[in-house]
């Protein structure tokens, strides 16, 4: 009876979904905030990481998790900032072992570490974020991380996660054959790249092409084979 209540799932439906976002707004609790200090009472298998994929777009859920989730964020009383506070330092929270063991495991599952993360998200990151803080949080450099960061970087692990592919030796070999065929190496096709997916840049199409990059973004990877073959051959 127990194992089937813990593998019973939901669907999410738009209200669902909807009203985690709200809470998540209403109470300026992260996934990673709201279920601190509760380990001795969390539903068996429940991780932060978990709440954050259900806000990036996961379409179910372990329905013990989400119910217990919901009556956590409920019971949240509305944030109210307070301007002075504010103004002289921004919340931050203890770089934990769990946090250090939860960015490695998106490091491990997306293929993507700090340098390639914000090569992908530099321009929607928040102001001051680089690759070296987010690498300080796993190397020993840090104690303490501003929780809108860490809140940026798992967000955007998990949806990156959930676009991401690997790369196959065909795959890598139609890259290489539109090359031959247009003539147009990377760094020219990203000069008539209009509208392109945000985060695309040529020495990420340049990883690709070598193969010293074995996964990619599905919208990137198809977008920039979609722009070679509507390009003419050479002459």
């Amino acid at each position: 009876m127990n194992e089937k209540k813990l593998t019973e799932k939901v669907d999410f439906t738009p209200e669902i979904l909807a009203e985690l976002k709200h809470h998540r707004q209403r109470t300026n609790k992260a996934p990673m905030a709201l279920l601190k200090g509760r380990k001795n009472e969390l539903p068996v298998g429940l991780k932060s990481y978990h709440v954050t994929n259900w806000l990036a777009g996961t379409k179910s859920a372990n329905k013990e998790h989400l119910d217990y989730v919901l009556a956590l964020w409920r019971e949240l009383p509305d944030y109210v900032a307070d301007p002075v506070v504010e103004k002289i330092e921004e919340p931050r929270i203890a770089l934990t072992p769990e946090i250090i063991q939860e960015i490695r495991e998106q490091h491990a599952r997306t293929g993507v570490k700090a340098i390639g993360f914000m090569r992908q998200f530099k321009s929607s990151a928040p102001e001051g974020l680089t690759a070296n803080i987010i690498q300080s949080w796993t190397d020993g450099g840090t104690k303490t991380i501003k929780t809108e960061y860490l809140d940026f970087v798992l967000e955007h692990y998990e949806q990156m996660k959930q676009m991401q592919i690997n790369l196959t030796f065909f795959d890598t070999d139609q890259l290489q054959a539109q090359i031959e065929r247009t003539g147009v190496d990377v760094v020219g096709l990203i000069e008539v790249a209009e509208n392109k997916p945000e985060g695309l840049t040529s020495v990420m199409i340049q990883g690709w092409v070598n193969r010293q990059t074995r996964t990619a973004r599905k919208d990137h990877f198809e977008y920039v084979l979609e722009l070679w073959n509507s390009l003419p051959d050479k002459i």
